[in-house]
């Protein structure tokens, strides 16, 4: 039942037909001034040659984790917030039942890497780092990477100008002889080589470009170096023990203080929290923190706040380490045994305190609905949505369930801004889009 609150409305429903995906890029690729919706239709980072039906020596992942069908799929489809189709290239699933995919978020980027003020979109297809213009999904230009094992883009101005440059990386599973994520590559907005293979320290996840010293040029914080724009490192964290690498990275002034600081959830390192000369300011430790939510949740407390998990939580003593909220200091404000992920979304004024969009971490909740909450944790709004994403009969599934939600079963969630609207909250299965704005 959807608890009355004024400030949320359902603006459209988009029938995903055949051509639905969790791997989703959102940004104006036609030069309207509005953002459009790009659905890729793949494998991910599952098309590599060490997912192949048979699977390679030590994959993790095992010898049937897909299919050759699965592998196959390649379709991208650009669609408008009205709902209508811009364009389409490849062919959609057409099994009845899912395709598998693993780690795409970041396998397709809208950006405008050339500076023209229209957003191009960069993909990861196997070996092929390409370039799409946003108007047609015709290819502009194209880059053969050294190893189809790559799943990752992320957007810098090493240059300093309008134009960026493009770093790329595996998700997890490295290339063969480099550490966990790793090789990391760079190129430039023509696609060609600016460097070449990099190993960084514990890179995890979430590389980040920022300007950290005021000369306009963009160095890459990643794992735990900082990167100058030629590929050498300028600093590193002084972190060492434990498993862990950055899950969840921001770069935000959070205490007040005119400097910005980095926050990142680091696994069983806890959630860090430094400055941007690479000097550790403080630390949480958490058995396994895999996010860190940064917003100004409270009107009545000095600076940000963090909403962190641990998403193996337990019971020490009194305290419960599912999710906790902190000040800018690392005080604990509250804590839950809900294991949370979310992102800020300004509700429902914005020159007032930010809440949150979240969802249920558990595998198979009572109720898998995103949700609105403020920063006491209290819920705001649900979304008028079934309870679950569709989910496919265990029978039907030609492998075993091994991640949740490799198989499209659960809700994926975004925040876009629209020019002159303010917010859209995108609320999205493999066959449903729903399309939600906050009002003031």
């Amino acid at each position: 039942m959807t608890i009355p609150i004024p400030f949320v409305r359902l603006v459209r429903h988009v029938d995903l037909a055949d051509f639905g995906c969790e791997d989703m890029a959102s940004g104006d690729i036609d030069g309207d001034g509005q953002p459009e919706l790009v659905f890729m239709q793949g494998p991910a980072m599952l098309a590599a040659a060490m997912f192949r039906p048979g699977g390679a020596p030590g994959s993790w992942y095992g010898p049937n984790y897909t299919t050759g069908d699965d592998q196959a799929l390649d379709c991208v489809t650009a669609v408008g917030l009205d709902g209508k189709i811009r364009w389409q290239r490849g062919k959609p699933w057409a099994k009845d039942f899912p395709f598998r995919t693993h780690g795409g978020f970041e396998m397709i980027r809208a950006v405008d890497i050339d500076g023209d003020g229209r957003a191009e979109l960069l993909r990861i297809r196997g070996d092929q780092l390409q370039s799409l213009d946003g108007r047609t999904g015709k290819t502009l230009a194209a880059a053969t990477l050294d190893n189809d094992g790559y799943s990752q883009i992320t957007p810098a101005r090493f240059h300093g100008d309008a134009t960026r440059q493009i770093v790329v990386k595996p998700c997890s599973d490295g290339v063969d002889g480099h550490p966990h994520a790793c090789p990391v590559v760079a190129f430039d907005h023509h696609l060609k080589p600016l460097w070449g293979r990099r190993d960084f320290n514990r890179v995890g996840h979430v590389p980040l470009a920022h300007d950290v010293d005021g000369d306009g040029r963009e160095e890459l914080l990643i794992g735990f170096d900082c990167v100058n724009p030629d590929g050498s490192v300028r600093w590193t964290l002084p972190l060492t023990g434990g498993k862990g690498h950055p899950d969840r990275r921001t770069i935000v002034d959070i205490d007040g203080d005119g400097l910005a600081e980095m926050v990142i959830a680091c696994e069983d390192l806890g959630l860090i929290v430094s400055d941007l000369r690479g000097n550790l300011l403080w630390r949480r430790d958490a058995e396994h923190c895999g996010e860190a939510v940064v917003g100004k949740f409270f009107a009545d407390r000095p600076g940000l706040q963090i909403l962190h998990n641990n998403e193996h939580w337990r019971v020490d003593g009194d305290r419960n380490l599912g999710t906790a909220m902190l000040d800018a200091r690392g005080q604990v404000i509250w804590e839950s045994p809900r294991d949370l992920y979310a992102v800020p979304v300004d509700w429902p004024n914005p020159l007032g305190p930010q809440a949150m969009l979240t969802r249920p971490h558990a595998a198979d909740p009572e109720d898998g609905r995103p949700f609105i909450m403020d920063g006491s944790g209290k819920t705001l709004a649900l979304f008028d949505i079934p309870l679950h994403a569709p989910r496919a009969p265990r029978d039907r599934l030609p492998q075993d369930h091994l991640n949740v939600g490799d198989w499209g079963d659960y809700y994926a969630y975004r925040v876009v801004d629209v020019p002159g609207e303010g917010n859209r909250i995108l609320i999205w299965t493999r066959r449903d889009l729903w399309i939600f704005a906050t009002e003031t």
